[in-house]
């Protein structure tokens, strides 16, 4: 890969970033990450992020709302939307809206680390 892939994390919570910027440092060979408390700066960027690692309790715009904003601006990002609200329903509107990946927030650690992993690898297969 030529390229390191740009990762844009979407959470208003202090306690959240730096954990999951924990989680990411085995991939700094072929990630740079960046942080944003409020989701307008993901709509607001200049390049397209290759992901969105997005909590849905962001409270500007909501998850929801940031979800289709970032899907109808980069069609072509990935986003993994992470959540506390188990429920099927909304994991099934948000997979429909867009999100490629959803999991809730208490799997984070033994989810987000092998889905990135699998986004890495899917990048590096096609370039």
């Amino acid at each position: 890969m030529n390229k390191k892939l740009n990762v844009l994390l979407a959470d208003h919570t202090p306690a959240h970033a730096p954990g999951i910027r924990n989680l990411l440092n085995h991939y700094n060979d072929y990630l740079t990450v960046d942080h944003v408390k409020d989701g307008w700066e993901i709509i607001t960027e200049t390049h397209q992020p290759d992901l969105v690692i997005l909590y849905n309790n962001i409270p500007t715009p909501n998850g929801i709302e940031l979800l289709v904003a970032v899907k109808m601006k980069y069609p072509k990002t990935r986003v993994m939307l992470f959540t506390r609200d188990p429920e099927p329903y909304y994991r099934n509107m948000c997979e429909l809206l867009g999100a490629d990946y959803f999991f809730q927030r208490s799997a984070i650690v033994s989810t987000l680390p092998e889905a990135v992993k699998a986004l890495i690898l899917s990048y590096q297969i096609a370039a």
